[in-house]
């Protein structure tokens, strides 16, 4: 009875840190545009209380240049629709800002982060489609392909290393008791 009951609670540990990973990060590469030359990525997290974490680091950034970054409507190219939200100014290659929307929400197939050349002129240098959480695509916007999923030990290998450990905890247990 004890060993089944170290069996569930080892399996529910492990399927709940599975379920908690689940909302792991989003990576965005964030294509050069019109031959600019710039490229980079971008990384979505879930902030909590209903807003995103997004960390851009571009490659190819010409020196001194400040680049303004935003997360638009529609999908890169000619379908690029407005601004939805400021990320601030790329500076020194990089930029952090807080998207008061939950992850979830950029996740529909409609929304891409788009780099400018610069305040004054609002051509894109970079730009990166948001993928599409299966099932949320929009109508107006074409399929984001969703990135395959990175990091992190699949389920089966987490079960398999759960019991590894249970095993040996419950032999080195027995050899100690039968020492004394």
């Amino acid at each position: 009875m004890r060993r089944l009951a170290m069996f569930v609670g080892s399996f529910l540990a492990v399927a709940m840190v599975s379920a908690a990973s689940a909302q792991g990060p989003v990576t965005i590469q964030l294509n050069e545009v019109a031959k600019s030359g710039v490229s980079g990525v971008a990384i979505l997290t879930d902030a909590g209380n209903n807003q995103t974490k997004v960390e851009l680091a571009m490659l190819s950034e010409p020196v001194g240049a400040t680049e303004p970054a935003n997360v638009n409507a529609g999908q890169c190219g000619s379908s690029l629709g407005a601004v939805k939200g400021s990320l601030g100014n790329v500076a020194f290659d990089t930029t952090t800002a807080t998207v008061n929307a939950p992850i979830g929400s950029l996740q529909t197939g409609g929304f891409a982060i788009n780099v400018q050349a610069s305040a004054t002129d609002a051509s894109s240098v970079a730009c990166g489609n948001i993928p599409a959480i299966a099932g949320t695509n929009t109508a107006a916007a074409p399929a984001a392909t969703a990135l395959p999923a990175t990091g992190g030990m699949p389920p089966v290998a987490m079960l398999l290393v759960a019991g590894a450990l249970l095993g040996a905890g419950y032999v080195i247990r027995r050899h100690a008791s039968s020492s004394f």
